[in-house]
């Protein structure tokens, strides 16, 4: 039963939402409609799972502002490297400028389910319930973050308090989880 409201639901995502083409200096690569298809249903069954590991490979990524809310969690205190965002914000004149935000990267399978496990305590996994592509202010802060081509698949999904960030990447017929962040409290200001 619950592989039948899968494919319906993958089949109502994939009928209602198209890829964002690539506009300006934002560069987006889609894949095709069935290997996003398969990365939503990776990451269903992921989240259905409690402990699930299916998603997590040897290398993570975590941006900046979901690092604020785990990097205090004993856990994660001495493992993991840290590493530096650089967004730009409007400063009180109207001008620009660098702002310098710490995430973390985590190098080896251990310290991504080390990561895991403290992301599922803070983030359940079984409340996060919707699942969508970006819209063009999210992909305009994952671009920010990381200055680099936007590729698919890459989702949002959303919980109560939660938008999460997912970027996978296909390994044959798996897929990893390679960044990680949550949006929910991000705003962008022209």
């Amino acid at each position: 039963m619950k592989t039948i409201r899968v494919g319906i639901f993958v089949a109502s995502v994939l009928a209602g939402c198209q890829s964002v083409p690539e506009s300006g200096q934002i560069q987006y690569h889609t894949v095709s409609r069935e290997k996003n298809a398969r990365a939503i249903v990776a990451i269903l069954k992921c989240l259905e799972q409690p402990g699930c590991q299916a998603l997590l490979g040897e290398q993570l990524q975590c941006g900046p502002f979901l690092w604020q809310q785990l990097k205090d969690n004993p856990a994660l205190t001495n493992i993991g490297e840290r590493t530096q965002f650089s967004l730009p914000e409007k400063d009180a004149s109207g001008g620009s400028r660098d702002l310098t935000l710490e995430g973390a990267r985590f190098n080896d399978a251990e310290q991504v389910r080390a990561f895991w496990k403290a992301f599922s305590e803070k983030v359940p996994p079984a409340t996060l319930q919707r699942i969508r592509w970006l819209k063009t202010q999210e992909n305009r802060i994952y671009w920010a973050l990381t200055r680099d081509a936007i590729r698919e698949p890459v989702f949002i999904v959303e919980g109560k308090h939660e938008r999460i960030l997912m970027q996978l990447v296909a390994t044959n017929q798996w897929f990893t989880l390679t960044f990680i962040d949550n949006l929910q409290d991000v705003v962008v200001r022209d």
